[in-house]
């Protein structure tokens, strides 16, 4: 189920959802060459740039939220691109952190080899088991035939009225 060597994999996935510090940098110097009468291309900037649409629209929507884009114009007389850049860096390292943790928690879970999977995964909702199943996990000794189907486990289904679909599903 997990190997070792691909956690280099997922590390990497996770931090090239969003852009680097030396991107961020090319988009600030990017912006500060427009106007306010300027609209933003976003093709040539994610091009110039090397960033992807995902990495532009999440900066976009930052960059928004503090007021330093409108309506795709840049407003260089708020003067706040730096503190919205350093917003955007804290962002970045406190998501890249958070979904670091959740990597370690779920590759903990698959390394799991004494506690039930099922009342872990529901732990971790704050739920718990309410009757615990035959076939419950591979720690609990599931055993795979139980879940292959045999042609007599078939019962044949005759097509009803929605009508009478309903009253089924219903109990009336």
């Amino acid at each position: 189920m997990f190997s070792e060597e691909e956690s280099v994999l997922q590390s990497s996935l996770i931090t090239r959802e969003f852009p680097s510090f030396q991107q961020l940098n090319e988009i600030s110097k990017y912006l500060r060459l427009k106007t306010n009468q300027e609209r933003i291309n976003e093709l040539a900037l994610i091009n110039e740039t090397g960033i992807t649409e995902i990495m532009w629209r999440f900066i976009r929507f930052h960059l928004e939220e503090q007021g330093v884009i409108v309506d795709l114009k840049y407003c260089p007389g708020n003067d706040r691109l730096n503190e919205a850049f350093q917003h955007i860096s804290e962002k970045i390292t406190t998501r890249i952190k958070s979904k670091q943790t959740k990597l370690t928690l779920f590759q903990e879970w698959l390394r799991e080899k004494e506690y039930c999977r099922r009342e872990l995964v529901l732990k971790h909702f704050g739920e718990s088991i309410s009757e615990k199943n035959d076939h419950c996990c591979d720690i609990c000794g599931v055993e795979l035939e139980g879940y292959f189907a045999t042609e007599n486990s078939y019962k044949e289904y005759r097509f009803h009225s929605w009508q009478t679909e309903l009253k089924s599903i219903f109990h009336i």
